[in-house]
């Protein structure tokens, strides 16, 4: 009888593990041609999913934002229209809201709710009637309207000023220009035919020292101008819940721009500042959203400027009333760098079916085939 271990079964052994080898190649090419297409649509399907979500809350925030303009916007009309009706009454209660005059190189009063300054105006009957009513007109208007407005002033075509808070028209310097300030300007008759609610550009107040915009309505009585309105807001206000912007996700960022592609930034220091002078901020310190905001002015469609910064997820939603922009972005990078433990782990289940298959096909085959080399080896002898 022939020696076993002398009986070679290599050869069958060989042929086995070159077909396993084979298998488990073959099964890991196609898994890893599986992986790869997933994740790569899986990844699309993230950005595409995450660019949705982005320009459903870059619009839902600017219809909330809208919201809250028109809603001031209509306060502000009820509140210039009390001042015409007032000023267009007759009777003898206008003269008992007198304040005492503040005397010096210009005239100064203040009462429990509004201020006066003018740097001189003729002691007219007419004149002192138009002041008194507009001392009572912020008597009925300010407490409905302190809530919203950080100031309230009227800037008088006969050169005076009514204001709340009244500290504005103890502090404003002599040199202040009531006709010929931007405020005034920008609805003039000349300027404003249509009669429009304006928005101011936001401007700096020295009196309260923060940045400032303001709804402009021009006071108008038997088509007769009289002067402008101007509701004050602090930058700050309006943009405090911009913060709050897609809380949903960690990864989602915001600027807001003014029509010229600068970053609004309510906290700015501009040493160099005076009483309305207008807001010059920065563009965006990254070079793709600069580019993004450099072409804000040039009026480029939404796939053009997000074109422009193919580093980011972007969201580019016009506020009409203010002249803005707001800028949402999410960083591709950060975005998609979730997706490196799952592709890790995608690789590994990869790798750990391609070895179990191999194992079901070669560990039965070679069982087989050694079997078969027994039994031949024994009937052989």
């Amino acid at each position: 009888m022939k020696d076993l271990n002398q009986h070679k079964v290599t050869g069958i052994n060989s042929l086995g593990l070159k077909f396993s080898l084979l298998v488990f190649l073959a099964v890991l090419c196609c898994g890893l041609v599986i992986t790869y297409a997933f994740t790569s649509y899986h990844q699309s399907l993230i950005l595409q999913q995450q660019q949705q979500a982005i320009n459903r809350t870059a619009e839902n925030y600017q219809k909330q934002l809208d919201r809250y303009l028109n809603e001031l916007e209509q306060k502000a009309v009820r509140a210039q229209q009390i001042l015409v009706r007032t000023l267009s009454e007759s009777n003898a209660k206008l003269y008992s809201v007198q304040s005492p005059i503040i005397t010096g190189t210009s005239i100064r009063s203040i009462d429990e709710w509004s201020g006066l300054y003018s740097p001189g105006f003729e002691n007219s009957g007419n004149l002192r009637r138009s002041v008194a009513a507009t001392a009572l007109a912020w008597q009925q208007m300010m407490p409905l309207l302190q809530q919203d407005f950080s100031s309230v002033l009227f800037l008088a075509l006969d050169n005076y000023v009514r204001v709340a808070p009244a500290e504005w028209a103890l502090h404003i310097n002599p040199d202040f220009a009531i006709r010929d300030n931007m405020l005034f300007q920008r609805v003039t008759p000349e300027a404003n035919p249509e009669r429009k609610i304006r928005w101011s550009e936001p401007y700096y107040d020295d009196i309260w020292q923060s940045w400032q915009v303001s709804i402009l309505i021009p006071v108008y009585q038997q088509d007769i101008f009289l002067g402008v309105m101007a509701f004050s807001l602090k930058l700050h206000d309006l943009l405090a819940n911009r913060s709050n912007i897609g809380y949903w996700s960690s990864f989602n960022r915001s600027i807001m721009l003014d029509s010229q592609g600068r970053v609004l930034d309510a906290y700015r220091l501009d040493r160099e500042a005076r009483m309305l002078s207008l807001y010059r901020g920065p563009v965006p310190a990254d070079p793709e959203l600069a580019l993004v905001a450099q072409g804000l002015p040039n009026r480029l469609s939404a796939a053009e400027l997000m074109d422009l910064a193919p580093s980011y997820l972007t969201s580019v939603t016009a506020i009409p009333k203010l002249d803005w922009y707001l800028v949402l972005f999410q960083e591709r990078d950060k975005l998609l760098s979730m997706l490196g433990a799952y592709q890790l782990k995608a690789l590994s289940l990869t790798i750990a079916i391609a070895f179990l298959l191999t194992l079901l096909f070669f560990v039965p085959v070679n069982a087989s085939n050694t079997v078969k080399t027994f039994e031949e080896i024994i009937f052989s002898g």
